[in-house]
């Protein structure tokens, strides 16, 4: 590029720019090649993850005043972790119906993205794009930011998969089988990404529904054959019972219905027992519909209404 005089000249290369006349340099710009930015190291909690899912639900209970001085505290404390758990109970419980909580729950929620990504809080502090559009998109950048800082740490992973999970369901997929490919054998993992799929249901149709019902069912097998926690058996059962008959997989529908019933009467007092009898007898009564036997169908439907 000539630059007035025909003696003058001005190039630009990667590294800056040269500007000659007459053929002497005048001016050599040159700069260095930008280094990465350092990523920090991640902060531990000292609050167990059992305790910070009670104060989140502590926080429920606030009033509004109680809330105006946790946030005072915090002001003065900024490593008050206790408030601020009780804070995002209190603002995911009450931003829905109070708009001008809003912005305050945005600059928490990444607060604790941008200081603590690994936390079980998190489990609990998801946004929507539909009701605070804005602040929803600073938690996404935020979320998106710290999936880049740490891309093999899958606990970083499954929280921002829970954040996008309504909003954005492809970045969550994304994000979950990222971590899957990091812990093939995760049977949480495994489960998460098999709710995830299930919920794509409730809007899909067609070969996309089909598709969906298939890698449900597969995950929740996954998550059945890898789970070692007795007490998460019964949702799983549940999962996968639902998502066998979606897939169109009677047999399978039909199996774990009846293996839902059978573990039910062996274990009354199980946290799930109402909700696994209802479900096995609705997907019961489905099956029975399918093959014209209407009066079976009316049965464990009937059974199914039962279920206190």
């Amino acid at each position: 590029m000539t630059l007035g005089e025909n003696s003058s000249e001005y190039k630009r290369n990667e590294g800056g720019f040269t500007l000659r006349r007459g053929g002497d340099v005048v001016i050599k710009v040159t700069r260095k090649p930008s280094e990465q930015a350092e990523v920090p190291p991640l902060l531990p909690i000292a609050i167990p993850d059992t305790a910070q899912q009670t104060l989140m639900m502590n926080g429920f209970k606030l009033t509004a005043d109680e809330a105006v001085k946790l946030q005072d505290k915090t002001a003065a404390d900024p490593a008050d972790l206790e408030s601020r758990l009780q804070l995002l109970g209190y603002y995911g419980r009450n931003s829905i119906m109070q708009p001008a909580l809003r912005k305050s729950q945005a600059e928490l929620v990444c607060w604790w993205v941008n200081n603590y990504p690994e936390a079980a809080a998190h489990k609990q502090s998801n946004m929507h794009a539909s009701i605070d559009p804005t602040g929803y998109m600073s938690a996404k950048k935020a979320w998106q930011k710290q999936a880049s800082n740490y891309p093999e740490n899958t606990a970083i992973l499954r929280n921002a998969a829970r954040f996008f999970l309504q909003s954005d369901r492809s970045i969550a997929t994304e994000y979950l089988q990222r971590a899957q490919k990091l812990e093939p054998d995760n049977a949480d993992l495994a489960a998460q990404l098999g709710q995830l799929y299930q919920l794509g249901l409730m809007t899909a149709s067609g070969k996309e529904r089909d598709e969906l019902a298939k890698k449900a069912l597969e995950q929740f097998e996954l998550a059945i054959d890898k789970n070692a926690v007795p007490q998460a058996a019964s949702s799983l059962l549940v999962s996968v019972t639902k998502a066998a008959f979606a897939a169109g997989a009677m047999d399978k529908a039909h199996e774990y219905a009846q293996q839902l019933l059978a573990e039910d009467d062996d274990d009354p007092a199980d946290w799930n027992s109402g909700n696994a009898t209802h479900q096995a007898n609705i997907v019961l009564g489905r099956l029975a519909l399918k093959q014209g036997k209407i009066e079976e169908a009316g049965k464990f439907l009937v059974a199914a209404t039962a279920v206190e």
